[in-house]
């Protein structure tokens, strides 16, 4: 994990735009199987994922990377409710963001969890 990086990944891209935002590097994704792959390749120190995705869902990829390991902080977002979400699903991320919701929201979710990810113990 890049440490003091602070690479942010994106799935799917149109989350956020650009490669820079608000200081974050931002790798982007266009589906959830990319981002599997993105992950291993690009290492990022956080995840946000949108729910409804092509190829794979939101929750099949966070299921898949926390089977393989990978206990990067993931921030799920979706235009439904969090409480409609399966309920083994809140297991498996470490923040939810609403849809419609601004950059400032998200932005105000990541430091607190990049924080955490920079204190966990490396295996």
């Amino acid at each position: 994990m890049g440490q003091f990086s602070m690479e942010i990944m994106l799935l799917p891209g149109s989350l956020l735009g650009g490669n820079q935002h608000a200081g974050y590097t931002v790798f982007l994704a266009p589906n959830g199987q990319t981002g599997l792959e993105a992950v291993e390749n690009e290492n990022p120190d956080l995840i946000l994922t949108d729910y409804i995705m092509p190829r794979m869902d939101g929750l099949a990829m966070i299921a898949a990377l926390r089977a393989a390991g990978v206990a990067l902080p993931i921030i799920l977002s979706s235009a439904i409710p969090e409480r409609r979400l399966p309920q083994t699903a809140s297991l498996a991320y470490d923040a939810y963001v609403g849809k419609p919701y601004g950059d400032k929201q998200l932005l105000d979710v990541v430091p607190g969890l990049l924080d955490k990810a920079v204190q966990l113990p490396l295996s």
